[in-house]
């Protein structure tokens, strides 16, 4: 009993330490992968200064991606109304388009109510940290009800977003009014 209890320690304390060695391992291979990451990301098109120069746009490009995938009877709409192009950051671009031929592709198998899309459909195409930011967008929005509203507005925000800068010296009244109304409509909306 006393020899047991002492083998039983040894074991415990060697399982101690495999598991231990094991986990520093697995620590510094992640802390490589990890830096890695952060360097893949920030090589994802330069789009953190695109997105602090459009905000208004990437959270509209989110909100559309988001909706396409998690209601692939809706893509469609969006697919018809908005190109690629009009998306200002290139890794929202690129996403898209994956989403879009990923829908499109497996609409004729599927009906549209009974596809279900999954990051990992992305596949080759992606990294494992673009999906992971992928399976973030859709995380993030899980709980936002995409009425046709929002829709709209996200398509008219992404399409109006290469347009002309508007001169407020020369606009009336009502003009100025109907920008201010839209903005506040639209602040409601991100937050």
């Amino acid at each position: 009993s006393i020899l047991d209890k002492q083998v039983i320690r040894a074991i415990r304390k060697e399982t101690r330490i495999s598991r231990k060695t094991t986990f520093q391992e697995i620590e510094k291979t992640f802390y490589v992968q990890n830096q890695n990451y952060k360097n893949n990301i920030n090589k994802i098109g330069n789009d953190a200064d695109l997105r602090r120069q459009y905000p208004q746009e990437s959270k509209s490009e989110e909100l559309l991606l988001a909706c396409c995938m998690r209601f692939p009877e809706q893509a469609e709409m969006i697919f018809q109304t908005l190109p690629p192009e009009s998306f200002v950051t290139d890794f929202h671009r690129k996403i898209y388009q994956a989403v879009r031929q990923c829908i499109q592709e497996n609409a004729g198998s599927n009906s549209g109510s009974d596809l279900k899309f999954m990051p990992s459909f992305l596949g080759g195409d992606f990294e494992i940290q673009e999906i992971s930011a992928v399976a973030g967008i859709l995380a993030h929005y899980r709980e936002m009800i995409f009425t046709p509203e929002v829709i709209q507005d996200c398509i008219a925000n992404l399409q109006n977003a290469n347009a002309q800068p508007v001169n407020f010296l020369t606009m009336s009244d009502n003009d100025l009014q109907q920008i201010i109304t839209n903005k506040q409509k639209r602040i409601h909306w991100i937050n």
